[in-house]
């Protein structure tokens, strides 16, 4: 029997999980440690639900923050980037990386090693391989203080959205259709990518990250403006009126 033991938050807010793999069939379990309370045994989809929306509670306490990466592994998200950025992240910030589905064996391989090589050199990565479903993905968002979209090329950047729409601030890069969803300033911070300078790009990363993670109120207030943009422009009531428009211009 394998475990791999987890842990999220510090003092108080401290909880810890227990990954235990049974055999190779039957799904992984996995005991949740929390302060003064009893052991509990739960399913790991279950499990990591719990532990974000138990995390999310915390999260305006005094503890570990959240930087939160949902995508599937391929060159275009730019997992590659995130990584080697957050060798140079605030130490209390915790990496949660949602990163599955890769492209390719060796994109896999490529971001296997980078998650290892940064677990060695940090602690707080905690890597979610398969693909959750919406209200896992969720929790997760929920509970971060910044969402990070590290994008090489992406034609709106929905994943942005989503982010906003749970309140959570975004540093993304300046690439594609996301200047369109994340106002600079406003709801998030955009990060100039250059595919000449990628050591550049990934220090401009991190030092965004680390600037609202060091503006708790600040990351606050483009949480709040990034989720009231979503329901003001792009909520589906909104998108139906355009349409609508768009059809009466039309057919006058």
């Amino acid at each position: 029997m394998a475990f791999r033991q987890l842990t999220l938050g510090q003092g108080a807010a401290r909880l810890t999980v227990i990954e235990t793999l049974v055999s190779p069939l039957r799904p992984a379990a996995a005991t949740f440690l929390q302060p003064a309370s009893i052991s509990s045994i739960y399913s790991l989809g279950a499990a990591l639900m719990i532990a974000f929306a138990w995390l999310a509670l915390r999260r305006k306490r005094r503890g570990r923050p959240i930087v939160a990466f949902v995508g599937r592994i391929t060159r275009q998200k730019g997992v590659a980037h995130l990584l080697a950025a957050a060798h140079d992240f605030n130490p209390d910030i915790q990496l949660v990386l949602c990163a599955g589905a890769p492209d390719t064996p060796e994109i896999a391989a490529e971001v296997s090693a980078g998650v290892a090589e940064l677990s060695d050199s940090r602690t707080g990565v905690f890597w979610v391989r398969e693909m959750l479903p919406i209200g896992k993905i969720r929790e997760i968002l929920s509970a971060a203080m910044v969402f990070v979209c590290p994008s090489v090329y992406e034609p709106l950047g929905i994943v942005n959205l989503e982010a906003m729409a749970c309140g959570t601030a975004v540093v993304a890069s300046d690439v594609g259709g996301i200047p369109e969803v994340v106002d600079d300033g406003v709801t998030g911070s955009l990060v100039h990518y250059d595919a000449n300078d990628r050591a550049g790009y990934q220090a401009r990363l991190a030092k965004a990250v680390n600037a609202l993670i060091a503006d708790p109120q600040r990351a606050e207030r483009y949480g709040r403006a990034g989720r009231q943009r979503c329901i003001a422009e792009f909520s589906w009531a909104q998108i139906a009126q355009q349409t609508l428009e768009i059809y009466q211009k039309v057919c006058a």
